[in-house]
């Protein structure tokens, strides 16, 4: 859903001819795109620490090789 339309939804709200119906129906759809972003947000913030992990894990495996390679040398 797209800022123009929650905008309109919004304006809807604030109309005092609105029928109730109508304003729920508005009501129901700006709390969705709310949720939307939150979740979209939330989501963002999970990839950005998969990255952070990953990367973390990239190098304690790089140190690992060394290791085992070092450690197959001397055998």
């Amino acid at each position: 859903m797209n800022n123009y339309q929650v905008t309109r939804c919004e304006a809807l709200l604030k109309n005092p001819s609105v029928s109730n119906e109508l304003r729920m129906v508005a009501e129901a759809i700006v709390a969705m795109a709310s949720g939307i972003d939150d979740a979209d947000s939330m989501a963002q913030q999970a990839l950005e620490r998969i990255e952070i992990v990953g990367a973390r894990i990239d190098a304690m495996e790089k140190r690992l090789n060394v290791l085992e390679q070092h450690g197959e040398t001397r055998a």
